[in-house]
């Protein structure tokens, strides 16, 4: 305010840099949650060309059974986009760290 900053720019320059790594956190955390979700969806979705892939999942164990090389195989198939977004994001975490 004494440099003749507005509240908008203090907020833009001061604050927001300091709050990125936190709302990185966030936003990576609902991502996961969301993506992991399994009541919502199977309350809610009864198509099958419609239900996201934790439901897709457990219907894969329910038609294959234990065939565990398969179920690997798929869980890992699920887990990779996870994985991919928190290796992009966890570049921004470390650099806002000192």
């Amino acid at each position: 305010m004494i440099d003749g900053a507005s509240s908008f720019t203090t907020y833009r320059r001061i604050l927001l840099p300091q709050l990125r790594p936190a709302i990185i956190a966030i936003v990576l955390f609902q991502t996961v949650a969301a993506w992991n979700e399994f009541m919502g969806p199977l309350i809610y979705i009864h198509e099958k060309a419609k239900m996201p892939l934790s439901l897709g999942l457990q219907t894969f164990v329910m038609n294959h059974g234990s065939e565990w090389p398969l179920l690997f195989a798929a869980s890992s198939m699920m887990t990779l986009p996870i994985i991919v977004l928190f290796f992009f994001a966890q570049r921004f975490l470390s650099r806002a760290l000192p």
